[in-house]
């Protein structure tokens, strides 16, 4: 049953707790110090914890600040609240189909694990249900939601045997105490407090987006800017994401190829060895009749020892020849080392087999390609940049797609087109991973 809460005027003993609360906090962590003073205090009565909400603001309940914790467990709290706030779980985990008091315990996992040094009151941890540490709120959720379709099924399987077994009672037991978890507020990604202010209410000053946003990138550098190992080693990896964030990688390689196949793209040509189709229409005058060039595009792909990033090359020539097929354009694929080995259609690194690994060098694929047969439109290198350039320009207009997240652009002449196409590998499950809601 969810609590009654009411917002009070609050008495100077409480303002005095809070106070001394935040104090304890900024010096406990100074790197949050921006964060914790930018959420306006809401004084709550009927609730025992802490709150956010979506709109920044901090909802302080008044038993819990003098009664029930000291000055170092009310700080420890704030800083956790501070940690929804920052991680934007109250948009992360915002969807109909999401219990809130299951994505409320994964949002508290997720803060939680990184708080050890704290001296926090009673609160969920991983490893209270044996989860690992480091993951994500959205994975915790999940990993929730299985133990409670495994609890149920095990209690179906009990009453249907006639007494429910042990582990059963357990998951029932765990259930239960799910369902009593309070909430941490909306901005957790839980249930919002009964007494929650809307954004434009005037009795509380509200946070906008773009000023939480803000607030998340001054959080961020003033994290970098401390010595390595002074924060949590998630918050570290927080802030660089942050400051960091990752390029659409696919838009990058959409965009410029698809302009180029544009300049390149031949639709038709006049000649006088054709009748023209509406010469009919058109007596007596003659018309040159038209011959339609198919566009054709080379791709040459570096299969060398030192490319070590087959998901990455994958997902780059995978995304390549699916915008070649929607515009219609012809392609071949040159595989290329220190030499040419194959001049074929592949969609995936490993259609290769057995590689060799004895250098690098895309200007025999690039001459390969301009021996094939038409004449492509327009050469493709797929490479990670470790490889001799041609040492004077070409007529075809080329494309270096330069795989990786620092590739040697410098070393590319001014007259290829140059991209970098920076494609993470896919993570299980860690905090450092992407997450486009986390991006700024």
């Amino acid at each position: 049953m969810a609590q009654h809460t009411e917002i009070v005027e609050p008495l100077q003993d409480e303002i005095d707790a809070f106070h001394l609360a935040r104090l304890w906090a900024v010096q406990k962590c100074p790197y949050f110090s921006e964060a914790i003073y930018a959420m306006q205090p809401v004084f709550v009565s009927g609730f025992d914890t802490f709150a956010v909400d979506k709109h920044g603001r901090l909802y302080l309940g008044v038993d819990a600040l003098t009664t029930k914790w000291n000055r170092e467990e009310a700080g420890s709290v704030l800083i956790h609240e501070v940690g929804h706030v920052l991680r934007q779980h109250g948009e992360r985990l915002a969807s109909p189909e999401i219990d809130p008091k299951l994505a409320n315990i994964a949002t508290d996992m997720e803060i939680n694990d990184d708080l050890d040094f704290l001296p926090l009151p009673p609160h969920v941890h991983p490893g209270d249900r044996e989860f690992p540490v480091g993951l994500l709120a959205e994975d915790y959720y999940q990993l929730l939601l299985q133990q409670r379709r495994s609890n149920l099924s095990q209690k179906m399987s009990g009453n249907a045997g006639g007494s429910p077994s042990s582990s059963s009672g357990a998951g029932i037991a765990d259930d239960k105490e799910d369902a009593m978890q309070p909430t941490c507020g909306s901005g957790a990604g839980g249930d919002p407090l009964d007494c929650e202010l809307s954004a434009s209410d005037s009795r509380a000053v509200s946070l906008s987006d773009i000023q939480q946003a803000s607030l998340r990138v001054r959080t961020a550098n003033n994290i970098q800017a401390l010595p390595p190992g002074t924060v949590p080693g998630d918050w570290e990896e927080w802030s660089k994401r942050l400051l960091q964030p990752q390029v659409n990688w696919k838009r990058v390689i959409r965009g410029n190829a698809s302009r180029m196949v544009d300049q390149v793209t031949q639709y038709s040509e006049e000649t006088w060895t054709r009748a023209n189709r509406r010469s009919s229409s058109m007596k007596p005058f003659i018309l040159p009749g038209e011959v339609y060039n198919d566009t054709t595009i080379a791709i040459v792909l570096d299969t060398s020892g030192s490319m070590d990033m087959d998901y990455a090359m994958d997902s780059a020539l995978s995304e390549l020849q699916g915008l070649f097929k929607q515009r219609q354009v012809k392609t071949t694929v040159i595989c290329c080392d220190a030499e040419v080995s194959q001049v074929r259609d592949i969609s995936s690194i490993s259609e290769l087999g057995q590689r060799r690994t004895g250098g690098t060098d895309m200007r025999v694929g690039i001459d390969m390609a301009l021996d094939v047969y038409p004449t492509p439109s327009m050469i493709v290198v797929l490479t990670d940049g470790a490889t001799p350039w041609p040492s004077s320009p070409i007529k075809t207009p080329t494309l270096a797609c330069l795989v990786g997240s620092n590739p040697p652009v410098d070393d590319v002449p001014s007259w290829i087109k140059t991209i970098v196409v920076d494609i993470p590998k896919p993570t299980t499950s860690v905090k450092s991973s992407p997450s486009p809601t986390l991006a700024f």
